[in-house]
């Protein structure tokens, strides 16, 4: 198929995807990402299909986006550990941590005990 042929049915999927993404924005998507799939892949086959140094060309390109998908795949893992530490110290701390209300008593009680040693050495 001619590359010209597949750029024009893309742009075309591309303005039904935008023309769908307010009424159906799943069928959206997915339109828009086999446009791109097909766009890709016949990139790959006419950069492919010239000389050696295309070919190369074309296959560190696939590495790269390899190492991309790599890389971002580490970073969601990473914010899914923060959000589960996260979650786990909420948790931890709605536990261990008193509330305002225990700590103004323990406090209350802390400074009745410290009055009452001053006024007993005072008394002394």
């Amino acid at each position: 198929m001619n590359l010209e042929v597949l750029i024009a049915t893309a742009r075309a999927d591309v303005r039904t995807a935008r023309k769908e993404l307010h009424d159906n924005p799943r069928r959206a998507r997915r339109t828009a990402k086999r446009a791109a799939a097909r766009l890709e892949s016949a990139s790959l086959q006419v950069t492919a299909s010239g000389d050696a140094r295309r070919k190369a060309l074309a296959d560190s390109d696939a590495k790269n986006r390899a190492k991309t998908i790599k890389r971002r795949r580490v970073q969601a893992e990473r914010a899914r550990k923060m959000a589960r530490t996260a979650a786990f110290r909420t948790i931890v701390s709605s536990i261990a941590i008193p509330t305002d209300r225990d700590q103004a008593e323990s406090d209350l009680s802390y400074f009745q005990h410290l009055e009452d040693r001053v006024a007993k050495r005072a008394r002394h």
